[in-house]
């Protein structure tokens, strides 16, 4: 059993969200519930030496 949708994210907390991220000086990135990339800042496409729609799908483990 899949856990229900969230709501729609609001597209400017969603935009605060983002320039937070991109502002970290690390790399982060998360995972949806199946362990697949869904998001990475551009910090952690760096650590990883790929480009970030290049990872976006794929787990982590095996990139």
């Amino acid at each position: 059993m899949h856990p229900a949708r969230p709501p729609e994210a609001d597209p400017v907390l969603a935009r605060s969200a983002l320039h937070f991220a991109e502002r970290l000086p690390f790399g982060c990135c998360a995972l949806d519930l199946d362990g697949r990339l869904t998001f990475l800042n551009t910090a952690a496409a760096e650590l990883l030496q790929a480009g970030a729609a290049a990872l976006l799908g794929k787990r982590p483990w095996r990139c």
